[in-house]
């Protein structure tokens, strides 16, 4: 006799006590929560857009592989020999030019540079692992630095001297117009002032230090060499014929002997 099979109201397709199949459900279905069995499937559809999303297309994929096979061209076409040839000689060049030489040749300018200070700047350049090239730029740069340098004091000195110049020539003991002469006429005793007592190095080391140009230095030679005119004007002349200094020269330098 068979048992009568009585369903819950408002839960079709399931069995009130006994767990069999009814209207065709599945009995495993009934050991899940509600949440799982709420939980859909992903379709087909869902899942292949997922696979699209994560998967590079073709077109990424071989300019990836373009990139990094040497054997081929950004566009993706087989290098020739010839640019296969180049590429490892570049590679070649490239590994050689950071390779530390066991002595370096190094230029100033057009010039090699002082072998001393190679040798003295070659321990500093192998502790630093420059290569050649490297050495070289920084040799360049030191050269440059100082080249400034000096260019700057050149400019600033050359500058000193046109102002010690300046003041000179309108000083208004000996410059333009004073004692009515201009100061071409005043300078006249500037130079019987420094050949009078001086010699052709002094002069030599006057023009070479710019002190030439001072105007304490030419006020000094212009006292000298006008006191020598008066005092030349005084007693006759400047050394007699028996070889005694005047008497501005005893003045001036008293340890002088005759």
């Amino acid at each position: 006799m068979s048992e009568t099979i009585t369903q819950t109201p408002g839960a079709p397709g399931t069995a009130a006590a006994t767990g069999l199949p009814v209207d065709g459900v599945n009995p495993a279905n009934l050991t899940q929560t509600p949440a799982q069995a709420a939980a859909p499937t992903p379709t087909s559809l869902v899942t292949d857009a997922a696979k699209a999303a994560a998967a590079p297309t073709s077109l990424v994929t071989d300019t990836v592989k373009a990139d990094t096979d040497p054997a081929k061209n950004p566009d993706g076409t087989p290098k020739t020999a010839e640019q296969i040839a180049a590429d490892v000689k570049a590679e070649a060049d490239k590994k050689a030019a950071n390779v530390v030489p066991e002595k370096y040749e190094l230029k100033i300018g057009d010039k090699p540079a002082d072998a001393a200070q190679v040798e003295a700047f070659t321990p500093i350049a192998k502790e630093l692992g420059l290569s050649q090239e490297a050495a070289q730029k920084l040799v360049d740069f030191h050269a440059s630095q100082i080249m400034a340098q000096a260019k700057t004091q050149t400019e600033a000195w050359t500058a000193l001297n046109t102002k010690w110049q300046t003041e000179a020539r309108a000083d208004p003991e000996y410059g333009n117009g004073a004692g009515g002469k201009t100061f071409e006429e005043n300078s006249s005793l500037i130079a019987k002032g420094l050949s009078t007592f001086g010699t052709p190095k002094l002069n030599e080391a006057l023009i070479a230090s710019g002190m030439g140009n001072h105007p304490e230095i030419a006020r000094f030679l212009y006292r000298v060499g006008k006191a020598v005119s008066e005092d030349s004007i005084r007693v006759g002349g400047g050394v007699g014929t028996s070889g005694n200094p005047s008497p501005f020269a005893n003045r001036l330098f008293p340890t002088m002997k005759a």
